[in-house]
């Protein structure tokens, strides 16, 4: 049994933020994410959130002090069924 998971609008935005999403670049019902990342700068409550339910990972910048959040592949399903898109990654 699957457990619901509440997300906000501003989580929502975030997520489609971070893999670039346009509704112009969906074809066919489907969307090529030509990105998957978001520059939060330091530690951000939403993307928190998201990384304990599993729908986004974060990393440390090699270089910089900043945090990145990527959207995990249950995340993007998250996404898929919310927006009625199938969202793949580009290489």
């Amino acid at each position: 049994m699957n457990k619901a998971i509440s997300l906000t609008e501003n989580q929502l935005q975030k997520m489609t933020h971070a893999i670039g999403f346009s509704a112009r670049r969906v074809k066919k019902g489907q969307y090529e994410a030509y990105r998957n990342y978001y520059d939060a700068g330091g530690a951000d409550k939403d993307w928190e959130h998201l990384v304990s339910v599993g729908y986004a990972i974060r990393r440390h910048s090699q270089i910089t002090d900043n945090i990145y959040y990527s959207v995990t592949r249950k995340g993007l399903d998250c996404l898929e069924r919310i927006m009625g898109v199938r969202i793949s990654e580009s290489d």
